[in-house]
């Protein structure tokens, strides 16, 4: 099914879910574990099946649903469901009102996922996607708080961009780093 369970205890309707990293389970091999061991296993290869999209998610239903797969393991040490949770999160408070008080608390949670999926970043296996999306949260996160993380922002496109080249949103929001300094300092024409 999917090499995706991370070294943590999960905690499924009461009971635990003691999972080992890497664990891959064939759907006959699935179907001989306790049901509330396959519905975790199901609604977590769902959740990743659509994060692995290149682009934005537009249906707020499937974000608020994928939250939902994605929340019981934010205490997770595996990274790539950190930065999948992360990224859920930021697609869930660009289209929440801005009038919602939940807003911001949805941005910096979706900021700390991203950064914990950094420090649990495989170093022999560097993922593109963390990197992107942790850049991409501080950039957005700019448009409410100060710009102290953009350097920040910059040094994780750029490792985005260095690990998968043709990402576009990566270059993207690299561009959108640039667009305040090119308009005080002109530095961009140094680029």
């Amino acid at each position: 099914l999917q090499n995706f369970i991370s070294q943590k205890c999960v905690y499924f309707g009461g009971t635990t879910l003691a999972a080992a990293a890497s664990l891959a389970l064939t759907d006959k091999d699935l179907k001989k574990q306790p049901l509330w061991y396959q519905t975790a296993v199901r609604k977590l290869s769902f959740a990743i099946k659509y994060t692995n999209r290149k682009g934005f998610l537009d249906d707020v239903i499937l974000l608020e649903n994928l939250r939902e797969k994605l929340a019981p393991y934010s205490d997770s040490t595996n990274a790539d469901i950190l930065w999948r949770y992360a990224r859920v999160l930021l697609e869930i408070g660009l289209w929440t009102s801005s009038a919602d008080k939940n807003r911001m608390k949805t941005f910096l949670e979706a900021e700390k996922m991203a950064e914990k999926a950094v420090q649990y970043e495989n170093p022999h296996d560097p993922n593109a996607d963390i990197h992107k999306w942790y850049g991409i949260i501080l950039v957005k996160l700019t448009d409410f708080r100060s710009s102290k993380k953009l350097d920040e922002a910059k040094k994780h496109l750029e490792r985005a961009i260095q690990l998968d080249p043709k990402d576009a949103r990566s270059w993207e929001y690299l561009g959108l780093y640039f667009i305040p300094i090119c308009i005080i300092s002109h530095e961009c024409l140094h680029y």
